[in-house]
């Protein structure tokens, strides 16, 4: 099949396995060390590209585009945010060194000259989806599509929904949001490292997103120990709550 590339949306990009000078279309690379990496900026934020991402040279399948175009689609449709912030995605066409399954960023992007000195830097949504070893399932392409734009949209909801500064009060959602699910200190972690990604309330909360947001792979819940959002109506209503806000930005 042909796909009519005017049916893909300009925020979806397919990266080159060639090595390229434009950062703006994403780029391949190699470090000083040998290592190659991929590195992107979203379009307007070429010398603001986020960090590098160490690659995997071996061969790898990377995510079918077709699919992630519908996740993509279904996941705006649900829950929209405005350009520059609705993110970019990227389809890296290696495995990451650091076998994680994909990335997300709120990266910055330049201020404009009549910007107000006290607000957060203007920014916009970066994605990458990695290819794998083995061709990704379409449950999974689905799942990371929503679980990513989540970890965007949290960024979204502090400073459009919710009027925090980013910068400033950057971990005010996630302690009201431990407070909402019922949970204290010892019962989950700040961040996501290897063994204890399922405690992170950022990865909750994403998932969460894509559940009770977006309706997307609601069978799969990677958090034990934490209740599943359907069964936690707290989740349901804040969730309900917080896409009225947003639907009323339209």
């Amino acid at each position: 099949m042909t796909r009519d590339l005017d049916s893909v949306p300009e925020n979806i990009i397919e990266v080159d396995r060639r090595a390229s000078a434009d950062r703006s279309d994403g780029m391949i690379g190699w470090d000083w060390d040998g290592k190659m990496q991929f590195r992107a900026s979203a379009p307007g934020s070429r010398w603001y590209a986020n960090a590098a991402h160490t690659l995997d040279p071996a061969p790898a399948y990377g995510h079918d585009i077709d699919v992630v175009i519908d996740a993509y689609r279904r996941v705006r449709a649900a829950f929209p945010m405005a350009d520059p912030q609705s993110p970019c995605f990227y389809l890296v066409p290696y495995e990451f060194a650091s076998r994680t399954n994909a990335y997300s960023h709120a990266t910055s992007l330049p201020e404009p000259d009549d910007w107000p000195e006290e607000a957060a830097p203007p920014w916009t949504g970066v994605i990458g989806l990695c290819a794998k070893r083995i061709p990704p399932m379409p449950g999974r392409t689905r799942y990371l599509v929503a679980h990513e734009y989540g970890h965007i949209a949290e960024e979204w909801i502090k400073e459009t929904l919710l009027g925090h500064h980013r910068m400033r009060e950057d971990q005010r959602l996630m302690d009201d949001y431990a407070v909402m699910r019922g949970l204290d200190d010892a019962d989950f972690d700040r961040g996501a490292t290897p063994g204890r990604w399922h405690r992170s309330i950022d990865e909750v909360f994403a998932c969460d997103f894509r559940i009770a947001v977006c309706g997307i792979e609601p069978d799969y819940w990677p958090h034990p120990g934490f209740a599943h959002p359907q069964r936690h109506p707290d989740v349901i209503d804040w969730w309900a709550d917080i896409v009225a806000k947003n639907d009323a930005l339209r």
